[in-house]
This record gives structure tokens, sequence and C-alpha cells, in this order.
């Protein structure tokens, strides 16, 4: 009885013994593997709405045409203004028809027939983001600046072109 007790415990041991080398051996050569494949196209389309709202106030400024470039990142717009106050407004719209926000990181300006009184001011602002999809509205006027009344030259033909320079926007 002796023996069969000692050849119980035995066989016991040795099954234990065995479930726990199984286990152990399992937990240490568990392998995950993990396979993904993903396909992320971005469309970067910004540009110009060509369609500019212009207000002339003064009864003598005058807008002679707004056009925007090839690739819609300048607008050229002509302007002749002959009086104090005089100035010709535009409402332009920078559309983001792309899939990926774009961020306005400069603009630039270029001035042709340029004259000592006419100024340019845009409220464009700098770091403006726009979604996908969305677009953004900002106001640039040139006007008569004329602070100390001097006799003034009829500013003729007078060409401003704004270059806008967009970048990916990344949300750090």
């Amino acid at each position: 009885m002796r023996s069969n007790k000692k050849k119980t415990t035995l066989i016991i041991g040795l099954i234990f013994a065995l479930v726990l080398m199984a286990a152990g051996y399992s937990a240490l050569s568990t392998t995950l593997n993990i396979e993904s494949r993903n396909i992320i196209t971005a469309n970067c389309d910004v540009h110009i709405d060509s369609s500019a709202t212009v207000v002339t106030t003064g009864g003598t400024g005058d807008s002679r045409g707004f056009n925007v470039s090839s690739d819609g990142l300048s607008a050229s717009f002509v302007v002749d203004l002959y009086d104090d106050g005089d100035y010709v407004e535009y409402d332009i719209t920078i559309v983001n028809a792309g899939n990926i926000p774009a961020k306005l990181q400069s603009v630039q300006s270029n001035v042709q027939n340029e004259s000592n009184f006419i100024e340019l001011y845009s409220n464009a602002a700098i770091n403006t983001v726009i979604a996908a999809g969305g677009s953004y509205t900002f106001k640039a006027r040139v006007y008569v600046n004329n602070p100390n009344q001097l006799p003034l030259e009829d500013s003729i033909g007078t060409v401003y072109t704004l270059y806008f320079n967009f970048v990916q926007y990344v949300n750090s």
C-alpha cells in the first residue's frame, strides 16, 4: 500500500510539474503579431475665390479689376484714387477645398505705379487656420493717406498684388 501511495504522489507531482512547465512555456513563448496597412491621401487645395466684393466710397475711387493668378495664391487689383478719403475695399475669400487644414504662413504685397499718398491695408491674420472644406474672408483696402493735407496727385492705374503662402496645419 505504501508503494501505491508513493506512486500516486509521484504521478500527481509529475503531472503538476508538467502542467507548470507547459504554462510557463506558453507564457514565455507568446508572440503577438499585429499587421496593419494604411493609405492616407492628403489633398491641399487652398485658393482665392475669384469673386471678391468691391466697396468704393468717396465718389471718386474706382476699381478697374480684380484678378486671381492661375495658381490661386495671389490676387491683383487695379485702383484709381483722386481725393482725400477715397478708398477701394475688397472682401477676399480664401477657400480650402482640400481635405487637410491649412495655415496662412505669410502675406506679401507688391505695388506698381506707386504713389506717396496711397497705402494698402489688409487684415489677413498670419497663422489663421482654415479647416478642410472651410473658408476665410478678410478685407484688403487701398486708400489715400494724406495726414498733412498736401496737394494730391491723382493715383491712376495703381496695381496691388497680394501673395499668400499656406502650409499644412499640424496641431501640436
